[in-house]
């Protein structure tokens, strides 16, 4: 069973964007420590998520910045776009910001409960590539 200690790392570092994280690997490589297999999965896939989503946005940026330019589709991709991302739907939230504070609660619920949280495609990398 993992401690609350081994959770808190793990919450800290989905919610700083791997960057608690990357800071706590460092810290533990140079006291010569070891980690649970548990905070290195979180670890490991907090800063993948973060390196996913900043990918995400970049394609996504290049995509309407040529689809804006297309006519008569240019004006519906760049309404899609503003309903996404710039139309406040709930307490000033985007729909866009809503998903990532639901995938941000299912992250930080699931390791307060001590399980390592699923996401389809990137839990098979980090287990895959990192054996966690």
């Amino acid at each position: 069973m993992n401690n609350i200690i081994e959770r808190l790392i793990s919450i800290l570092t989905y919610w700083t964007a791997g960057f608690f994280g990357l800071i706590y690997l460092i810290f533990m490589y140079m006291t010569k420590k070891t980690m649970s297999s548990f905070v290195m999965f979180n670890i490991y896939q907090s800063i993948f998520i973060s390196i996913l989503l900043y990918i995400i946005s970049f394609v996504y940026k290049i995509f309407i910045g040529f689809a804006a330019v297309i006519p008569f589709i240019g004006k519906y991709v760049l309404y899609a776009d503003g309903m996404i991302f710039k139309f406040p739907i709930l307490f000033g939230c985007t729909l866009a910001g809503i998903l990532l504070l639901l995938l941000s609660l299912y992250l930080t619920i699931s390791c307060i409960f001590g399980k390592k949280p699923f996401i389809p495609f990137v839990s098979q990398v980090v287990q895959d590539n990192f054996g966690y």
